[in-house]
Order: structure tokens, then sequence, then C-alpha cells
């Protein structure tokens, strides 16, 4: 079956099951929240028979790893008991994932600008962080996010507890692999069996023990409003749904920052309302129109991604920039491609930016030990400062291509032979390239200054970008709250 015929059986799949099993560990369950479609994700639906007992087995270790470490954790926390929390009025709480180990209360992506806007006004705020790291991570302290306003979320709990959430977690894989097997359909058949097979993924247990905590904290607190990071992940649906019933008054909004991809699904139809935000927060018109036909109170409040300066004074022809998303096997597609550009063409320099989800370790393990040309550059400046420099930008996912676009860089969008589209340019086409091979590339290559000099169209795609990303409005930010 071919990729997008498969992500269409997906969708109907998931659907049905939605339909007809209201329990929250469905919405739990990461491969039954299509989010982007993207080819990672349908790459977790072709599993050997072997690599799904291998799954199986690697799955139940990592739950036996799990109560060890809630044992522990349950132990210390009856040792050691923290005074009784006092209920606090809170006018914003503010909840996103940490992305790295090293991520910093004054760089926060999501919500700092947000935050800081609030804070002029008197508004009490709280921010939550969800540490969605991995086991290695699960006790991590993360000292650079420590202020007494902020809150972490681990994935740790009470051993009876975590026992409770799983043997419900049990029973959804066999009643789901039960059902697989009478279905005749191959391929509806190995789907199902993979979804059923997701329930005992320690990601799922995680998402739910995050459900738990959220339900908990909002439960002891008067919350008016409550915003959440709006991409489609799991996560995000535990934190909508445990708001939703420990407050129903609360006002619930979700924030959709980044560019919405041709196969991205942030709410389906099939689904209850308890996962859907009353107020969608949006960073332009583009995706207002968009998010419009699914939800009724759609705000845009913009973004500060477009506040960087650029010096167009320093840009050179000759420089592409490349911006892979923080997704491994996105990374090596993309870095793969642009090494083989790299030696091909010796007259082209190649700056890769990675995502800030990647670490420092991640990147000297891989590409510090390689053999790289000397066209190849891997940065640790701002964005901006990388903008400046280029003038045109690889591409696949990544939301960053919206603001290269803005301040006039080419785009290239490496499909390399993908049937997924997953480009959130999908909708622009007439100043772009989108590559599939070398040879493609070898068209821009000879007529470069040709391409960068369409000025006409060059203008009509800076014209377009802006209509993605607009200045943040305080105004519409605090009109939107109670």
């Amino acid at each position: 079956m071919k990729e997008d015929q498969l992500l269409k059986t997906i969708k109907i799949i998931s659907n049905n099951i939605y339909r007809n099993d209201t329990d929250v560990s469905i919405a739990a369950n990461e491969l039954l929240n299509q989010f982007k479609g993207n080819p990672m994700y349908i790459k977790r639906f072709k599993l050997s028979r072997q690599k799904y007992f291998y799954n199986l087995f690697l799955y139940l270790g990592k739950f036996i790893y799990l109560v060890l470490l809630n044992i522990l954790f349950s132990i210390y926390s009856t040792l050691f008991k923290k005074k009784i929390y006092q209920s606090t009025e809170i006018d914003l709480i503010m909840i996103s994932q940490i992305i790295s180990v090293s991520q910093n209360e004054n760089k926060d992506i999501y919500f700092g600008s947000i935050s800081k806007i609030l804070k002029k006004k008197k508004f009490r705020l709280k921010k939550i962080y969800i540490n969605n790291l991995g086991l290695s991570f699960i006790n991590r302290k993360f000292h650079n996010l420590h202020s007494p306003n902020n809150i972490i979320i681990n994935t740790n709990i009470y051993f009876l507890q975590l026992f409770k959430i799983y043997f419900s977690l049990l029973k959804k894989y066999f009643k789901y692999l039960f059902l697989s097997f009478k279905i005749e359909n191959k391929e509806k058949n190995q789907i199902l069996k993979i979804i059923s097979l997701e329930f005992l993924n320690p990601k799922t247990l995680n998402n739910l023990i995050i459900e738990r905590k959220v339900f908990k904290f909002i439960s002891e607190n008067n919350v008016k409003n409550l915003a959440l990071t709006f991409e489609g992940f799991s996560w995000e649906k535990m934190v909508l749904y445990a708001a939703k019933q420990a407050s129903p008054k609360t006002n619930v909004i979700g924030y959709q920052f980044a560019c919405l991809t041709k196969n991205q699904i942030l709410h389906s139809k099939s689904m209850s309302r308890s996962y859907k935000p009353d107020v969608i927060w949006t960073n332009g018109l583009l995706n207002k129109k968009k998010l419009q036909k699914k939800f009724e109170n759609v705000t845009v409040i913009g973004t500060d991604r477009i506040n960087g300066k650029v010096n167009k004074n320093q840009k050179s022809k000759n420089n592409i920039l490349v911006m892979p998303e923080g997704i491994i096997e996105e990374i090596d597609l993309m870095m793969k491609f642009s090494l083989s550009c790299a030696n091909k063409y010796p007259n082209l320099k190649f700056i890769w930016r990675f995502h800030p989800s990647i670490s420092k370790n991640y990147i000297r393990k891989n590409f510090m030990n390689e053999i790289i040309p000397r066209n190849i550059i891997i940065s640790n400046k701002k964005l901006f400062e990388d903008i400046s420099t280029c003038s045109s930008f690889f591409y696949r996912g990544s939301t960053t291509a919206v603001v290269a676009l803005q301040h006039g860089l080419f785009p290239f969008y490496l499909n390399l032979k993908k049937s997924i589209n997953i480009d959130p340019l999908y909708d622009f086409n007439s100043w772009k390239m989108v590559v599939n091979s070398i040879s493609d590339f070898k068209n821009f290559n000879y007529n470069l200054n040709r391409f960068l000099s369409q000025k006409k169209r060059k203008k009509d795609a800076i014209n377009f970008s802006k209509k993605y990303f607009i200045k943040l409005n305080p105004k519409k930010i605090i009109k939107s709250l109670i």
C-alpha cells in the first residue's frame, strides 16, 4: 500500500475507534493522533513480525524499569512529604513541554514574550513544563527552569497508581489485539495490531500520568485561564481533558504557534469536545483561515518570531541555510542530501542549523567526528544572523521556513521522492523549487542568478509569508482572557 493511501486508511480506523471508545486512554495513544502524518509516523506502521515482538518485550522491560523508579519515588515522597500546598488564585497557567536538557527559563520559545506582556499588566501567572524527554530524565531537576512561578511535571507517580493505569492499558492492548484477528484485510489487520501495541508503549502511560497530575493541580487551585501549545500531540490532549474535567469554568486556550501542514490534524471530528480548546490563538491570517474550518473561536495574536534584525549587506548568493526539524530521521535525511550537494558543488556553502531540541552531544557524536567538506558549517549563531548571510534554504517540515522566506531567501523543499507532503509552504509554489534528487538541485545551481533575480515572484513570496506570521498583539491576548 502506498504511503498516502496508508495514511487515509489509518485515519479511517482511528476515527472509528474514537467514535466507539470514549476512554481517555484512546487519546493518550500516540498512533491514534496523526499529528502531521509525516513519513516517520507512517514508518511506525511498517513493523515486521520480528520488530513487533522486539517492541513488545522492550515496552515490557521499560515498564519494569519504570516500576522500580516509581517505587523509589513513592518511598522518597512518603519519607520527605512537603508541607501542605495552599490553594491560590491564578489568572493564567501556560503549559508547554521541555524540549532540551539545557532549556532555560529566559529562552521560552513558546510563551516567553506573552508572559512578559502579561507580567507588566500584573497578571498572576504560572508556567508548567512537561518533562517528555524519556525515562533517562524522569527525575531530572532542570535547575535552569526553577522559579517560584514554575512547575515541572515529571512522569513519576505513586506505584499503586501506576499499576492501576497500566492495568487499564493492558486491557486496551488485548481488546484491540483480539479485534485485529477478526479483520481479514491484511493491511487493516496490521494497522490495528500496531495500534494495540502502542497502548503498552511507556509514552502512552506517561501521557496518562500527565493527565492525572494536571488534573490534581487544577483541582487544587482557582485557575481562570489555561494556555497550552496546540500542535496535535497526545500529551496536549491529556492536558485539555484534565482541565475540562477538573474545572469546566476555566477558559482553555490552545496556542497554535507553528505552520499547519497539509496532513496535520489538531482535532478529529470523531473526538469528544473534552479534547478541544475553548479559544485558539494563532500567529497569522493564513492559519486563522484554515483553523476556522474546524474551530469556532480563533484569534490572531501574532508571534515574536519576526522581531529579529537582518543585515542584507552580508548576504551571499552561494550560501544555503539547511533547517531540519527536531526529528532524528529528518535530520539524517536532510544532512545526507546536503552533504552530497556540498561534495558535488564546492562553490556553494551549506550552513547546518539544528533545532533547539537537538543536543550538542548528538551533533558532536553524529557529525563532528565525520569528515565533512570545508563548505559545510555547523552553526552556533542566532537565527537572524544565519538568515543575514544566506540567499536560499533547504527545508522540509520546519516552521522556520516562513521566517526565512519573509526575509527573501529562496526556498528548496526537499521532497526527495516522498509521497507524504510535510511542506509548511505547501499552498505556495510560484517562487520555490521542489527537489527530489541531486539532478533537480543541479538545475538551480546552473540558473542561480536567474532564480534570485525574479523580483516580482520574490515580492509575491514575501507578501505571502507575511500573512503567516504577524507581529505579537498584546491587546488581542488580553481581550481573549477572562
